[in-house]
């Protein structure tokens, strides 16, 4: 059903429309707007708001395009079919007209209807009225119209040029136009009341007096025939008008005046009644059952439990419209029922006992044990199904302050444990006194903790090598209720060389008892060897090369670098010494030397030479051998001469060669 904004607005609309009916909206009729299924649906969010073709007004007309209107709607019956026609304006040379919008239908009783309309009318677009080709038969009956129809939603498309096809927007927004009001189709003066049922007893409701056709502007009154209270206006808006007999009186600005009497009953459902029946109760702990019945209104009903502090639970009975609740307690509770209409009857009762003073308890005070199981429990021995005791046993109770009292008689104290936990155990007691109509309880807790445990003695082992330092099997240790614990091993830092390598076992059962085992390896690293010392004897001092250093590992397998040192050169014969020093990480030290001793073997110099000269003068020094000793160092001859002879003779050079060994030639 369309809004009261809506309505408001067709009665606007067809207010104008009567005046263009006045002129002359209804010539001759020259274009048919064929009924289409291209279906055309406008983007919504399109900027459809080109005006080059509007509609001016829309009425209804016979097949021949004249007007049905007041006058002359005697002259039809029931086989005429009648037809929307829009009064179209255009601008420049369009073709190919196409329209959609919905057709609303009101009936006579306010019924609404809605039918998609879309038509097309090919060639040029003309000013004038168009023809609809959607007829809308029976619309007279017995020489009086039964509905009211309304155009709504209105898009209007054409072409800029004449190809016989409908232009349905699709990115071009200039050949449509989107922004039409909605109308309302003038014809013979109807009117067409709407309203919405009353929902609820006492409720108001707004009603709204569709008018079309005749001559506006129009009068409406209304008188409630109940209370006599009246009221006009010119809009056939009447709001918040309550339940009752109505006579609605429309009248147009005809000469004479046409007028239109509508009685119209505004019906109210009844009240809805919320029902209760709550027996009273004898003890505070007792419990009754409490029913709450539905009536009135407009079934099926549905309920809200807004709140219940009985401690009962409910259920509801649809064919008796009952809620029940069973168990309820003292307390209050608060349930509306509401009908299907959403109306609502709210009840709120309180629930009272007779007995309001239930007997007190204390229960003796939370101890502490310690053992494995309940059984270390000796004082009211640990019971999982209940049992009774005394008062008497009650104020003795280990913990002690345990206690009860009652303003009457003591029916009944009982105890019942419940354990939970293992590490450590928990029993929780429950004590309940009872005075035959009602009950408390108090608790009292007793915690059962295990005993300390032990570990064996530490231990300690002296190895080697950090390698022989390997983790120790965990000692198997118990707690004190025989369940094995597993430790957390941690070990300290490796030592760089000699030392301590300790591994920790700590043991920690459920109640955090903790004991430590340890084991603890001493590191002593024994001496280690090396070879033998070697002695070769060379020629030379360039033979006395440095050799390999031997390959030593400490007593743990741990190759070690050795320091090499040596001693000067000696000057042509003597040892030449390498002293490799071996030091493992805690300082055992060890040395192997490798010697050459350096023998300089003889060498040789040329055969001596002779050469017979004139004189003495020819006889100059020659020039000395070069001559080297084993080793191919150089050596200076010492040259000595004989004296000259007088005359003849032999003049005599001696070269004499001695090395650093004092090998001589």
């Amino acid at each position: 059903m369309k809004t009261s904004a809506f309505k408001n607005k067709l009665l606007k609309i067809a207010t104008c429309l009567m005046l263009l009916v006045g002129s002359n909206i209804y010539g001759q009729i020259a274009n048919v707007l064929e009924i289409s299924n291209v279906n055309c649906v406008p983007d919504p969010n399109a900027n459809c708001t080109s005006s080059s073709v509007k509609i001016l007004g829309a009425f209804i007309g016979d097949e021949n395009g004249v007007p049905l209107t007041s006058d002359n709607v005697a002259n039809y019956d029931a086989n005429d079919d009648f037809y929307v026609y829009a009064q179209v304006d255009a601008t420049g040379n369009k073709f190919d007209l196409f329209i959609q919008f919905t057709l609303i239908k009101y009936l006579n009783d306010g019924t609404r209807t809605e039918t998609l309309v879309e038509a097309h009318a090919s060639g040029s677009t003309v000013d004038g009225n168009y023809q609809v080709n959607y007829p809308i038969p029976g619309y007279v009956l017995a020489g009086e119209i039964n509905s009211l129809y309304g155009l709504e939603d209105i898009l209007l498309t054409w072409d800029n040029t004449d190809d016989n096809t409908p232009t349905c927007p699709n990115g071009n927004y200039s050949a449509c136009n989107g922004t039409i009001p909605d109308q309302i189709a003038v014809g013979p003066f109807l009117v067409v009341p709407q309203f919405d049922p009353i929902s609820c007893f006492g409720d108001t409701t707004d009603v709204t007096l569709i008018a079309g056709g005749g001559n506006s502007p129009y009068t409406f009154t209304y008188l409630n025939n109940n209370t006599n209270a009246t009221a006009t206006n010119s809009t056939g808006i009447f709001s918040n008008l309550p339940a009752g007999n109505y006579t609605f009186t429309s009248t147009d600005s005809s000469n004479p005046q046409r007028e239109v009497i509508q009685n119209i009953t505004i019906n109210q459902p009844t009240q809805v009644e919320n029902t209760v029946n709550a027996p009273t109760l004898s003890c505070s702990t007792g419990t009754t059952t409490v029913t709450f019945t539905a009536s009135g209104g407009t079934p099926p009903y549905t309920y809200v439990d807004n709140g219940n502090t009985t401690g009962g639970t409910s259920s509801w009975n649809s064919s008796t419209n009952e809620l029940i609740y069973t168990g309820v307690s003292e307390g209050s509770i608060f349930v509306s029922f509401f009908d299907a209409n959403g109306c609502v009857a709210s009840n709120n009762i309180t629930i009272e006992a007779v007995d309001q003073t239930p007997p007190s308890i204390t229960a003796p005070d939370d101890y502490d044990l310690q053992g494995c199981d309940v059984s270390v429990i000796t004082d009211l021995p640990y019971n999982d199904v209940g049992t009774s005791i005394t008062l008497a046993e009650l104020q003795s109770a280990l913990g002690g302050n345990g206690n009860a009292s009652d303003d009457n008689n003591i029916d009944s104290i009982t105890y019942i444990d419940t354990q939970t936990g293992t590490c450590p155990i928990i029993v929780e007691r429950t004590f309940t006194v009872s005075d035959g109509c009602s009950s408390s309880e108090a608790v009292q807790y007793i915690e059962i903790n295990q005993p300390m445990f032990t570990v064996p003695a530490s231990e300690t082992e002296t190895v080697d090598c950090l390698a022989d330092a390997v983790q120790p099997t965990a000692p198997v240790v118990a707690d004190a209720c025989g369940n094995d614990i597993t430790p957390v091993i941690t070990e300290n830092a490796d030592p760089a060389c000699e030392g301590a390598k300790v591994y920790t076992f700590t043991y920690t059962d459920c109640a955090n008892n903790e004991a430590v085992y340890t084991y603890t390896y001493n590191i002593e690293l024994p001496a280690f060897t090396v070879p033998a010392s070697e002695t070769e004897t060379v020629d030379c001092l360039a033979d006395a090369v440095q050799p390999t250093a031997p390959v030593v590992a400490d007593a743990c397998g741990n190759d070690i670098t050795p320091v090499i040192t040596e001693n000067a050169d000696p000057a042509c014969e003597g040892a030449k010494v390498y002293t490799f020093t071996y030091t493992d990480c805690a300082n055992n030290e060890a040395v192997y030397t490798y010697t050459y001793n350096i023998e300089l073997p003889a060498f040789t110099v040329p055969a001596s030479e002779t050469e017979t000269v004139d004189c003495l003068a020819d006889a100059v020094q020659p020039t000395a051998p070069v001559v080297a000793d084993a080793c191919g160092n150089d050596i200076t001859p010492v040259i000595t001469e004989n004296a000259d002879p007088a005359c003849e003779g032999a003049k005599v050079y001696t070269f004499t060669y001695t090395d650093c060994a004092n090998n001589e030639a």
